[in-house]
Formats: structure tokens, sequence, C-alpha cells
């Protein structure tokens, strides 16, 4: 019988049945298949294709499904700082180094967190709010005809900056002297119950700041307030 002369008729076995019928669950359809020349043949063809060996190909195929469905084993999770070391063994001066380094690092990331230095990489002082302000401070009574600090050493001049609260520049100036004089024209702008902040800072030889004052507030105070 070719395929194309198969027409399964509305009694012919299922495939299922075929099955049933070779692994010996369903002996009663044997009767069908032997008056059905269309189940008979069926049956044969199951039984040569179930018979039959893979071919190479048929068994790469087989071993690549086989795989795809086998449970992948869990991955081993490993802390992230202990995949720095490696599985094998090493000798003792190896830990030794690794720990050197982890200590070097936390050294440079507490660096890094720490801010920018104090200390000027061109000079061995010390970039603080270490200069000392004199004058003025606080509530005056007029404006101030004078700013004064006390001088530092290694200082070659010092730049006074005068603003509002808010960063405004108001004036600055530069004198190699330790007392600054107020010119008319910005005494004139320091209006009464306006608050200004001041500060001072040294520069060397070479215009670089090696030394600071913290900001000081001061505020004139109108004479009929006082």
């Amino acid at each position: 019988m070719r395929p194309e002369e198969i027409i399964r008729g509305e009694d012919c076995l299922t495939p299922a049945d075929l099955e049933a019928l070779l692994e010996g669950r369903l002996p009663e359809a044997q009767a069908h298949v032997d008056i059905c020349p269309v189940c008979e043949y069926e049956l044969a063809s199951l039984r040569e294709f179930l018979a039959g060996e893979a071919g190479a190909a048929e068994q790469q195929d087989l071993a690549w499904m086989e795989a795809r469905l086998q449970p992948a084993a869990p991955p081993v999770t490993r802390r992230k700082w202990l995949s720095w070391f490696p599985a094998a063994p090493l000798p003792r001066f190896a830990y030794t180094c690794a720990a050197a380094l982890l200590v070097v690092a936390g050294s440079l990331q507490l660096r890094h967190m720490a801010g920018p230095s104090l200390v000027d990489s061109h000079s061995t002082t010390v970039r603080s709010s270490q200069i000392r302000i004199l004058a003025p401070a606080g509530d005056l009574d007029t404006a101030p005809v004078e700013f004064s600090w006390e001088a530092i050493p290694q200082a070659a001049a010092y730049e006074v900056v005068v603003t509002e609260v808010d960063g405004t520049l108001l004036w600055s100036n530069r004198t190699s002297s330790s007392k600054l004089f107020t010119p008319a024209s910005i005494q004139q702008q320091m209006l009464p119950r306006k608050s200004l902040l001041w500060r001072v800072r040294a520069l060397d030889a070479q215009g670089v700041v090696i030394a600071e004052s913290s900001p000081e507030r001061i505020r004139v105070l109108s004479a009929a307030t006082r």
C-alpha cells in the first residue's frame, strides 16, 4: 500500500491506540487491525520506525535535546571579595601581598572621600582657616575705615574680599601689609542694617593661596538704632 492510497475510516485506530497495541496495553485492537489494511499498514510503519536505529545526525539532535532538557546545576555563589583569590592554594606570601593591596585600596578610597587635602602640593604651609581677623567684626556704628588681621610667615601679599551674604562681590583688593584701608566709595555702599561678609587670603610670591580666614560678618547700624 502506498501512502497516497491510505484512506482512514471512522473506526480506524488512532496513533495512540496503535502505540498502546504495540506495547501490549490494548490487545483487543488486534482484531480490527487484522481486517483493516489501513491500520495494518500504519501499525507496520510504526513498528518499523520504533525498531530502526537513529543515524549520526539524528543521534546528535537527540543528544542536544537531552542536554537541553536536563536541569542546569545552580551556580556556586562566592563573595565578591573572595573572587579576587583563585581556588588553587597559594603560598603564604601571596595572601600577605593581597592583604597589603586591600589596605592600600582602602586608604585611597578614604582619601578620595575626605576631599582635597589641606596641604598644598607646592608648599609645606597648611591651607586652613588660620588667619585670625582683628577688625571689623559684628555690628558697627559706622562703616569701617580699614580691615586688619594677623600677619603670617611666608605671605608675600594679602587679598581682602567683601561680599554680600549671597556671595555677590562688593569689593576686593590686595596689599602687602596686614591691614587695608577702605575707599570712601566702598564705605558708602555699606548700607545700614545690611549684613556683609569679608575674608582675607594670604598669597605666596607666586600668587598661590597659602592660608585664609573664616568669613566674618559685619553690619553697619544707623545712628538712630544705637
